[in-house]
C-alpha cells in the first residue's frame, strides 16, 4: 500500500508498506516502479518520501538520496 499526495510539481509518497507475508519477494520494488511511472505521467518534477530504516536500501537502489533525518517524539505517561 502507498499514499501519494501532489502539491504542484512535487509528489510526496507516504505510508509505503508491504504485508510481512510478501516482504522479500520483490513486491515493494514492483510497486515503487509503478508509482514512479504514475508520478511521471502526472507531470511531477519531484518525488519525495519519508522512509523508515527498513525501506532505505530499496529506495537507495531506485536512486533516492537521504536529505535529512526526522526524529519522532512521543509523550510518556
Amino acid at each position: 500500500t502507498a499514499l501519494l499526495y501532489q502539491d504542484d510539481a512535487v509528489i510526496g509518497l507516504h505510508q509505503m508498506g508491504v504485508a510481512k507475508s510478501f516482504q522479500g519477494k520483490g513486491v515493494a520494488k514492483s510497486l515503487m516502479h509503478a508509482l514512479i511511472v504514475q508520478c511521471q505521467q502526472q507531470g511531477s518534477e519531484y518525488l519525495v518520501l519519508q522512509a523508515s530504516q527498513a525501506g532505505k536500501s530499496l529506495y537507495e537502489s531506485l536512486g533516492f538520496k537521504v536529505q535529512f533525518g526526522i526524529k519522532n517524539y512521543r509523550r510518556e505517561g
